[in-house]
């Protein structure tokens, strides 16, 4: 039988994000989704960080730190968790500044940076994303 999870993301910070624009100021936003086999592709979104492109930290209130979003995992073996910043543009669509995947079973809990890659799988030198997970197994 497959392997179902609930996994927890929490958005802390993104770092050192490259400009892909002519302007070095962007807002930037976090898409999480989830990947896999039998899996909904269900997208959650961090607030957008106005003027704060460099070094965006996500704040939902004044006590809590971080975007949260509660995934359920169907099928752990083939679900993958997508990670991707995207500047925020009002007037045009929105561009992907870096982008990371992860296998749900490979999912360590804790504190994590995650390492961002560009349009051409190539790593992003010093950029990342800040995230907390925790994860744990449903019983059927």
């Amino acid at each position: 039988p497959p392997i179902r999870l609930a996994i927890t993301v929490t958005v802390l910070s993104c770092s050192r994000l490259p400009a892909v624009s002519s302007t070095d100021i962007f807002d930037t936003q976090v898409s999480v989704q989830l990947h896999g086999v039998g899996e909904t592709d269900k997208i959650e979104k961090t607030p957008a960080i106005q003027d704060n492109g460099f070094n965006p930290r996500f704040q939902t209130d004044d006590t809590t730190d971080g975007a949260r979003f509660t995934f359920v995992v169907e099928d752990a073996e083939t679900a993958m968790l997508g990670i991707r910043v995207w500047e925020v543009n009002k007037v045009e669509f929105n561009t992907l500044v870096g982008h990371a995947c992860i296998p749900a079973l490979h999912l360590r809990p804790g504190h994590r940076s995650i390492e961002l890659y560009d349009l051409q799988n190539n790593k992003l030198p010093h950029a990342s994303v800040l995230c907390r997970f925790s994860k744990h197994v449903i019983m059927a």
